[in-house]
This record gives C-alpha cells, sequence and structure tokens, in this order.
C-alpha cells in the first residue's frame, strides 16, 4: 500500500522560508511552529484529506472481500481480456455461496460476453452478478 499524508504534501508546497517561524519557548530557546499559509492550505486541502480517507476505507473493506485464488485471478483475467479494461476489474466473494463480477461501466456493452463466459465457468452450487459500477 502507498502512504500519502496531505499535512507532509502541503508542508513541500510551501516555500522553507513559509513553513514554520520560530517562537520563543520559554525556556530561553526557540521552537518551530507552523504559520497561518499552512494552516490556511490545510483547511483548502480538507475536502482532499476527506476523500482520500473514504477511499482507504473503500479498499480496506474491497480487499476484506476479495477471496484470491487461482480461479479469482483467471476469471479476472478473461474479463479483462474480453472488455480490453486494463484496470477496473474485481471480484468480490459474497455470503450464499454467490460472488460478484465487479467492471467498470464503460464495459457494460460486453455484458453478454462476459454473461457467456462466467456461466462456463461457474462452479456447481456457485451463483454470480456482474456489477457494472
Amino acid at each position: 500500500m502507498y502512504f500519502f499524508d496531505i499535512d507532509i504534501f502541503i508542508k513541500q508546497l510551501l516555500p522553507p522560508h513559509w513553513r514554520y517561524v520560530k517562537t520563543p519557548d520559554g525556556e530561553g530557546g526557540f521552537e518551530d511552529k507552523e504559520q497561518g499559509k499552512f494552516y490556511f492550505l490545510k483547511a483548502v486541502m480538507s475536502p482532499i484529506k476527506s476523500l482520500l480517507n473514504d477511499f482507504k476505507l473503500f479498499r480496506a473493506s474491497s480487499k476484506a472481500k476479495v477471496n484470491l485464488n487461482a480461479q479469482v485471478m483467471v476469471i479476472e483475467h478473461h474479463v479483462k481480456t474480453i472488455t480490453g479494461a486494463i484496470y477496473g476489474v474485481y471480484v468480490t466473494d459474497h455470503l450464499d455461496n454467490q460472488f460478484k463480477v465487479n467492471v467498470p461501466v464503460a464495459h457494460i456493452a460486453h455484458s453478454d460476453a462476459i454473461n457467456s463466459f462466467l456461466k462456463k465457468v461457474t462452479p456447481l452450487g456457485r451463483k454470480y452478478t456482474i456489477n457494472f459500477y
């Protein structure tokens, strides 16, 4: 997984002399404190931080639902081959012997081909649904 911290990114955007201001610490020394420009940019970037947190939660829940085995990898590969999608195709496992094949909505024209492929490879007793997101 990647690491992206909005606060570090904001500090990297600011020129070095705008990042901190030296203030007396009361013990005869100085400490670095963020300036108002940092807090302004932090407020401007707060919607992006919220979006990033939502994405991280979505990614964690998706990874928890994914059942990664050889059969799932084969299904994903063949659906990517059918649709021509480079990324965005993934399989999630659900309760009661059902799995969901998630495909980007741009490839909805290939739904018949995906359906016919899944009918051939779906194990006995399992059901599938195709989710165009």
